[in-house]
């Protein structure tokens, strides 16, 4: 598809638009914050593949022919299955001559004045500076994930890595050592040399130089934006904090928002968790949710120890055989991973959920419990916080501006048994205490996405 005819303000690129099949992707839901709320005039071009169906949504993969556009563009810079990687340049510079492969963007690219991604890994530096060049245009980068300050490792906290914060870069990245030792053949960025991720730290370094002028970096929490204050690269390149807004409230006012509630757990009870538990007595939701749960990051391993600590610390047996467990995500990985829960806890998994479905599950949910060892959201603290469910989080992530005593508990990542005794507080809360809760999450919901503010801050960097 040739868009070169085309003019917009603003682009979004990236290799898809959806998530699973659902449109729960981050960068397409800033996209449609864009069209439907700032009403700006922005397209949205996927170079691997497109499931949507929205006004100026392009899909420009097959401009790679066999081999989808992403492969050819992104940082993927050896790959020997890949004949049209970037193993053709000799030298990573920004200086390095158009290829086929460069000229083929380039020249079915829109106009544009501003570009958007959700992550540095899909557009290659070398090409990314060819495109701010060709464009005049400016580079708005999102941090969807934390690997916009680092050589492309996604979350360095969760590999207790700190080499993003010196000049020397990220030399010998635990990232690749991890992924090499579980696949040696597994065709990921991790795996094309040794020297990669180093590699991709000075080139972006390199970029850094020569665009910091025309460079936002955006992050969706504090943790997310204080880690890229600590990074070498991003220490003096202008940053701001724009929540990700993916949800809306239901209703109108707390009240409403209790009353929802209450009715939506009844019917999630008498017409779909009784008949799974047609002998138990169900009082309390607990949920936990990851689209895959084997992610290391997602720590379900922690979650399984909140679990033991419950029954054998916190909760009483009658509190514990009253408690469901709730939980979503990949169904082979859940039914793996909660294998070594207790074996009389009562669970129940769903899946992987749509948007719809996580909605009546957080309304139906005493306490969303999320045990992200790092993360620039989840953006389902959010979605909890508009339900008005309790959040018990661990601390490296956007829990840190949404969720406090009033609604919830934050808890030091890797403290289970504070996240235990936590959930088991709020279990324990009478109605009007957990009535409270509700209120008390609808204003932190209010407070951090107030659109008012979200609007001006896009206004401002626009």
């Amino acid at each position: 598809m040739d868009l070169s005819n085309k003019r917009y303000e603003t682009i979004f690129v990236s290799t898809q638009d959806h998530y699973g099949g659902s449109d729960n992707h981050g960068l397409f839901q800033i996209f449609k914050y864009f069209k439907n709320t700032l009403k700006k005039d922005c397209a949205f071009i996927c170079t691997q593949e497109s499931f949507m169906d929205y006004e100026d949504l392009y899909d420009l993969s097959k401009l790679g022919g066999n081999l989808p556009l992403s492969k050819q563009i992104n940082s993927i810079l050896y790959n020997k299955n890949n004949p049209n990687s970037w193993q053709d340049f000799s030298t990573f510079s920004l200086e390095s001559e158009n290829t086929k492969n460069i000229d083929n963007l380039l020249n079915h690219f829109p106009k544009h004045k501003n570009i958007i991604l959700g992550d540095k890994f899909d557009i290659n530096e070398i090409l990314l500076s060819k495109i701010l060049k060709r464009f005049d245009s400016k580079l708005i980068l999102i941090a969807m994930v934390n690997n916009a300050h680092t050589g492309l490792c996604s979350y360095p906290t969760e590999h207790m890595c700190d080499k993003y914060k010196f000049e020397q870069g990220c030399y010998n990245c635990p990232e690749n050592r991890n992924r090499n030792a579980k696949d040696i053949n597994q065709q990921t960025y991790a795996n094309h040399y040794d020297n990669f991720s180093l590699d991709m730290f000075m080139l972006h370094k390199q970029f850094l130089e020569k665009h910091s002028d025309i460079v936002t970096l955006v992050a969706c929490s504090d943790y997310s934006i204080q880690q890229a204050n600590e990074s070498f690269l991003y220490k003096d390149i202008k940053k701001i904090l724009i929540p990700l807004k993916n949800a809306e409230p239901t209703v109108s006012n707390g009240q409403d928002l209790v009353d929802l509630r209450k009715e939506t757990k009844k019917q999630m009870i008498e017409n779909h968790l009784q008949k799974t538990f047609p002998n138990k007595k169900i009082e309390n939701i607990c949920y936990w949710s990851a689209f895959d749960p084997f992610m290391y990051r997602k720590g379900i391993r922690y979650f399984i120890d909140v679990l033991y600590l419950l029954k054998n610390k916190y909760l009483s047996n009658k509190e514990w055989e009253t408690t469901l467990f709730l939980i979503s995500g990949i169904p082979q990985q859940a039914k793996a991973a909660m294998s070594h829960a207790p074996q009389d806890a009562m669970l129940a998994l769903t899946g992987f959920a749509k948007r719809n479905v996580v909605t009546n599950i957080l309304l139906s949910s005493d306490v969303y419990c999320c045990t992200t060892i790092e993360d620039a959201g989840p953006r389902t603290i959010g979605e909890a916080t508009v339900c008005g469910t309790p959040i018990v989080s661990f601390d490296r992530c956007v829990a840190k501006n949404l969720v406090s005593n009033k609604n919830g508990r934050l808890i030091k990542t890797y403290d289970c048994d504070s996240m235990a005794k936590g959930i088991a507080e709020i279990i324990r809360l009478d109605k009007k205490q957990k009535e409270n809760m509700v209120f008390e999450s609808i204003k932190s919901y209010d407070l951090f996405y107030d659109d008012e503010k979200i609007i001006k801050s896009w206004k401002t960097i626009l």
